[in-house]
């Protein structure tokens, strides 16, 4: 019925569950009670489509936190390097780590909907992010510099068949460059290396990276909707 998160439950000190079934809801209000109760707060991650029993999804509690806007964007073609001015160096040289305290706040994230969640904490998780992915595709993961300057970071796993998530993109925290001009020089660096599309999600919320993709030649497909549901004090 549901299992922990347990990379949300370490971020957050505390137990944390995902529903990945919308076959939850129909159990009976006792059911689910009992199920949620080792859980400090929980998500459930669906697409949005016209089956979806809403009225049992809010009377067990859970409430509308966010739309993922799913993409695909194709990168054979592009330019081996986007623009002169950025340069990108690679998690395997070894040369610099993730470190939350310089990056941009996440301010569209539907985490900061949790009780007692601070920018500060909410950006941890993402550090936390940053890191498994430098750990498991160290090569895809990039910092940006301009100027040889951090301005921001990108990071990326490999997928199948020439195929790579585009999993997480983050300004330095007063930044000149644009994240347009960040996201398109990752995009050309990827392109260079073999990948041929790339695919990930984003807040409906977060505008500036819609408007990026779009840009950037991005097809959108089928949304996913999340719902939160928090213990009571």
């Amino acid at each position: 019925m549901i299992r922990e998160h347990g990379f949300n439950s370490a971020w957050w000190g505390g137990k944390a569950g995902i529903v990945e079934q919308a076959d939850f809801f129909g159990h009976s209000p006792e059911a689910i009670r009992e199920a949620l109760a080792p859980f400090e707060w929980a998500e459930f991650r669906n697409p949005l489509d016209a089956e979806l029993p809403l009225a049992r999804i809010r009377d067990a509690g859970f409430v509308f936190a966010d739309t993922q806007v799913n993409f695909r964007v194709g990168l054979a073609g592009r330019p081996a390097q986007c623009v002169e001015s950025l340069s990108l160096e690679p998690a395997s040289n070894g040369t610099w780590r993730a470190d939350a305290s310089e990056w941009a706040i996440f301010g569209q994230e539907r985490f900061r909907l949790l009780p007692g969640i601070t920018p500060a904490r909410l950006n941890q998780r993402y550090a936390r992010w940053a890191a498994e992915l430098v750990h498991r595709a160290p090569e895809t993961c990039f910092e940006i510099r301009s100027a040889g300057e951090p301005a921001g970071w990108y990071f990326a796993e490999p997928g199948r068949s020439g195929a790579i998530n585009l999993t997480l993109g983050v300004l330095r925290r007063g930044s000149r460059i644009s994240g347009y001009a960040m996201y398109e020089a990752a995009l050309c660096r990827l392109a260079a290396m073999g990948y041929r599309i790339g695919w990930a999600s984003f807040s409906i919320a977060n505008s500036a990276v819609h408007n990026i993709y779009a840009r950037l030649g991005a097809r959108f497909v089928s949304p996913g909707g999340i719902w939160l549901w928090t213990r009571k004090p």
